[in-house]
């Protein structure tokens, strides 16, 4: 949990049972690309998968550009508590998409709607 900044303040324990005070203060994901989102294209290589973004700072537009030319994206944008502010889906391909941001913008999961990894199940 240390990774994730999640630190156990308290245990306590009765006849059969654990009982746990965490604090997530200061929690985050893992495995996230940070951006300082500004006017300039941030270029995704791969977008097999699902794709987080951690926003340091905050404009009111993102801009994203894939190296594949075959992309199709959902976008969901989350505020630091991971509680989801907007979606944005497009059936059409695409290599490059501008997003307004909500103005408490943290995390932003990216995926391409039709990759192999979503036709599969």
């Amino acid at each position: 949990m240390a990774k994730y900044n999640i630190f156990i303040l308290d245990l306590d324990k009765d006849d059969k049972n654990w009982g746990y005070l965490l604090d997530g203060s200061a929690a985050k994901l893992i495995d996230t690309h940070t951006v300082h989102v500004s006017n300039e294209w941030q270029k995704i290589m791969d977008i097999t998968g699902h794709y987080w973004l951690e926003i340091k700072s905050c404009q009111s537009k993102l801009h994203l550009m894939v190296k594949s030319s075959f992309w199709y994206p959902s976008i969901y944008i989350y505020d630091k508590n991971l509680d989801h502010m907007k979606t944005y889906n497009n059936d059409k391909n695409q290599r490059r998409i501008a997003l307004k941001l909500p103005s408490n913008s943290k995390y932003i999961n990216i995926q391409d709607r039709f990759s192999m990894e979503h036709l599969k199940t």
